[in-house]
């Protein structure tokens, strides 16, 4: 089991995760279980008020309560909390891209508040969202395009794209975990790069699986 810790705290570390002392295995149970205590079917979360900027203000971070702080980073993570300060209040498209993200890091109920703004605002997917049989499916969709736009942006927003990406992939999108070898072959980490492009190639990605095969072999015969 703890050659498996070690696994996971190596892989973290090639992803640019930030990872804490790894101590001993019953430090690691002690985490865990806190780790588990916290997940939805655990204990539903409420959805605090969370100011949002209009077009063309500043990001009201420094607004945000403790309480609300904890939520986000909760239900966000620090990448989503960097698209969330980036997001209109009335930009129905910021609206539903909150959405995705809550939806997609396993937060459903948080997802629908985001939707019924995103809905109020008139998105017309925030309906199909939320009435979709595999809504899973279609938010790893939009996530994947969110991705897109971030990694065509000039600057590019590699960080931005490798969260949507990584989201989209988690929801099944086979292309977005291609994307993400790609992501991070270019910063240097074939390893991880290796890692995406099997996921992509057990699902029949054809270019995947050439770049997997020249991952392995490169890696191999590296010394």
């Amino acid at each position: 089991m703890f050659s498996f810790v070690t696994a996971c705290r190596t892989a973290a570390q090639g992803a640019g995760l930030d990872v804490h002392p790894l101590d001993d295995i019953k430090a690691w149970h002690l985490l865990w279980r806190a780790a588990r205590d916290t997940q939805p079917d655990s204990a539903p979360s409420s959805v605090p008020s969370v100011p949002l900027p209009a077009a063309g203000q500043e990001a009201p971070e420094e607004k945000i309560e403790p309480m609300s702080r904890e939520y986000l980073l909760r239900v966000f993570g620090r990448s989503g909390i960097r698209v969330l300060f980036a997001s209109d209040a009335h930009d129905p498209r910021h609206l539903l891209r909150l959405a995705v993200i809550a939806l997609l890091r396993g937060w459903p109920d948080d997802a629908h508040h985001w939707l019924a703004r995103a809905r109020a605002a008139g998105h017309p997917d925030a309906a199909t969202l939320s009435d979709h049989p595999q809504s899973l499916r279609f938010a790893a969709k939009l996530a994947y395009s969110y991705g897109r736009e971030f990694q065509l942006r000039q600057p590019v927003h590699l960080s931005l794209a490798m969260f949507f990406y990584r989201l989209a992939s988690d929801g099944g999108h086979v292309e977005a975990a291609y994307q993400l070898g790609l992501a991070h072959r270019s910063r240097g980490e074939p390893w991880v790069a290796a890692s995406w492009f099997r996921r992509a190639a057990l699902h029949g990605h054809r270019a995947a699986m050439l770049e997997f095969d020249g991952a392995t072999d490169q890696l191999t015969q590296s010394p």
